[in-house]
């Protein structure tokens, strides 16, 4: 038994009017393939009128593959958006609906059929009505009569990717005419022609009915979608990337990355090279922004998470509207995870954290193994009111631009979790930052720190025993308590920080040539005829580069070790590159031994990996120096204040 349509609907629908929750009958469905994915095509009747310029959208095509649309059935359309496009063709876009019957028996009434316009199209009407008239009396519509007259819903709400609720009836009585939607009517009623309905409804042109000052209509995000010609719409920014640079066969260029929200849903947005350089510095997390003339293009889920199947794409006529603040938009959120809980957090996981950078690192470049790039990143340190500490590395613009002098708030939302040295915490494309954000969570966390926290002494996540990797600082310790805890009898490494004095440096054979090539740097033979031959790369080249390997001998007031130190760490030492120094060994040699006189003597934060290692069957407890500093005599002035005060209180 069927359920009631609500005749005459589809005219008004194509002529302008926006009726809420339209029951219709689907006389056919159509595959059509497009530039964007394969679409579904609709022909639909309210008894009266057919129409088949409507498209299911695509999040629903599942609907269609797995025959949740099956011909003649009848369905309640929950939303839907009407684009208009050339010559004031229309089309209607299905975004969430209700099948109420699909034993309907064929067709019903004898719909005629309509233009893109909404105008009746000349021609004979649709076949004769096959289906029997309804039966049911008004307040059982959309019910099928069981045995022993108990009535049964036919069929529960369909999930849709926007809005799940499960506990909504299967169709709104239409014995009872709802607000916007037209009174019950006989099949085969011929309603007379009328006007739009100007009526408050839950259709997606109606959602959001709400304009710009200048009078322009406000389009909800969900509705977007390429066949649209012209909307604007109301967007908060809750996330914005760096702005990234490429370089191909194609040329340079760069780009950046927005999300927005409104009330109906997420979408993502790029802006490219002029339209970056334009728009970077406008679009700030968690203000409010009226857009409009962009283009809407299919989403790349390689780069995005969010489900929307579109994302805009800034061009030279789109506009940006700073607006004033909505409280109807959603707003950021955040669900901050505690620095010491992060042992708990699996790698590769993303996390909102805040804490205060208790100290950053110096800008330092790596080279990338997949792309032979060279990337910018500085480490940062950041503590929270556990006081627990962990390693944060930034990337790009985020480390060039970051200043810790002053110990600021910082807020990273989607930090990628690692392993690395423990726990590790990385800004990446998917995450941002946000220094000093006014928020309760942030002043709360200024006050602690101000008033105990930089007082206190850590633990630090990155520098568990074992982690595996060199990310972090470590904790500082005492030569003597390398013995003392027996650090590197493990079978993965250990990790620490120490204060000590260089008090010897090994001239000889600090320095070796080496292969050219950047992902080699092996040490290469010289053939005695101009060239030189790398084994790894098998090749013989014209010239070499000088790397560093440098042993030293540092000392505290409790024990003295042997350090190796690479080509970063030793040029530190020494206060010159690589080959400044192969050419003062190789043309200055008063110079050469001056450098190394130089550098005795000094004080430095060394970060030193130490692991027993065995050779010709002997083991040894070799040290290597990850990175060297300068002594911050501020904040180890801190430190020894507060052992001072932990020896007082034992």
């Amino acid at each position: 038994m069927s359920s009631q349509l609500t005749s005459g609907v589809l005219k008004d629908i194509f002529a302008g009017g926006t009726p809420h929750q339209p029951v219709v009958q689907v006389l056919g469905i159509k595959k059509v393939n497009s530039h964007s994915g394969d679409r579904f095509r609709l022909l639909l009747s309210d008894g009266v009128y057919s129409q088949s310029s409507a498209m299911l959208a695509s999040q629903l095509n599942e609907e269609a593959t797995n025959g949740g649309i099956p011909k003649n059935c009848v369905m309640k359309i929950d939303k839907y958006l009407c684009n208009t496009l050339a010559e004031n063709k229309r089309v209607m876009i299905l975004l969430q609906f209700t099948v109420l019957s699909n034993q309907t028996g064929g067709v019903i009434g004898t719909p005629q059929q309509l233009t893109p316009t909404g105008q009746l199209q000349s021609g004979k009407p649709f076949p004769q009505n096959t289906a029997p008239p309804p039966q049911n009396p008004p307040g059982n519509v959309g019910q099928n009569q069981g045995g022993g007259g108990v009535n049964r819903p036919l069929q529960s709400n369909r999930f849709h990717p926007y809005q799940n609720n499960p506990g909504a009836p299967a169709a709104a009585s239409p014995g009872l005419a709802s607000p916007g939607q037209h009174p019950p009517q006989p099949f085969g009623y011929q309603a007379a022609p009328r006007t739009p309905l100007n009526v408050k409804n839950t259709s997606l042109m109606a959602k959001q009915s709400n304009t710009t000052p200048g009078g322009t209509v406000i389009h909800p995000i969900e509705a977007l979608n390429p066949y649209q010609s012209k909307w604007t719409i109301k967007a908060r920014v809750i996330k914005k990337s760096a702005i990234r640079t490429w370089s191909n066969s194609r040329g340079d260029g760069k780009l950046f990355n927005v999300e927005l929200v409104d009330d109906s849903g997420e979408i993502r947005a790029t802006c490219f090279n002029e339209q970056a350089d334009k728009f970077y510095d406008t679009l700030e997390v968690n203000k409010v922004y009226v857009i409009a003339h962009a283009q809407v293009k299919p989403s790349n889920k390689q780069y995005t998470t969010i489900k929307h199947d579109y994302e805009i794409r800034f061009s030279q006529t789109t506009t940006v509207e700073p607006c004033d603040d909505d409280t109807s938009l959603p707003a950021v959120t955040y669900t901050f995870v505690s620095v010491n809980e992060l042992p708990n957090i699996a790698p590769e996981s993303f996390i909102d954290v805040i804490g205060v950078c208790k100290s950053a690192a110096d800008i330092s470049t790596v080279v990338s193994r997949a792309t032979s790039r060279e990337l910018t990143k500085r480490e940062v340190t950041i503590l929270d009111e556990s006081n627990t500490e962990v390693n944060l590395t930034l990337w790009g613009q985020d480390a060039l631009g970051f200043n810790g002098s002053t110990n600021p708030v910082v807020l990273v939302k989607s930090a990628k979790v690692s392993d690395f040295g423990g726990r590790s915490l990385s800004l990446t494309s998917a995450g941002s930052i946000i220094i000093n954000p006014d928020m309760p969570e942030a002043h709360r966390l200024r006050g602690w720190f101000d008033t105990v926290g930089q007082t206190q002494q850590s633990t630090s996540v990155s520098d568990q025993r074992g982690g595996g990797g060199g990310g972090s600082s470590g904790p500082m310790k005492h030569l003597c308590q390398v013995r003392e805890e027996n650090l590197g009898l493990s079978e993965k490494p250990d990790y620490f920080s120490t204060k000590a004095v260089i008090s010897f440096m090994r001239k000889e054979n600090s320095l070796y040539k080496a292969c050219t090539n950047d992902k080699c740097n092996k040490k290469v033979i010289d053939e005695s005829n101009g060239k030189y031959r790398c084994e790894k790369c098998n090749e013989s080249r014209d010239t070499y580069k000088y790397r560093c390997i440098l042993s030293v001998t540092v000392a505290d007031h409790t024990d003295t070790f042997w350090l190796t130190c690479f080509q970063e760490s030793a040029e530190a030492i020494l206060n010159e590159n690589a080959d400044t120094i192969g050419r003062y060994k190789d043309q200055d040699e008063n110079a050469f031994d001056m450098m190394f006189d130089k550098a005795n003597f000094k004080s430095y934060i060394f970060r030193v990996r130490v692991k027993m290692e065995s050779y010709n069957e002997e083991n040894r407890l070799k040290m290597q120096c990850m990175s060297v500093s300068k002594v911050d005599h501020k904040e180890y002035s801190k430190q020894l204040l507060t052992n001072i005060r932990e020896l007082a209180n034992s």
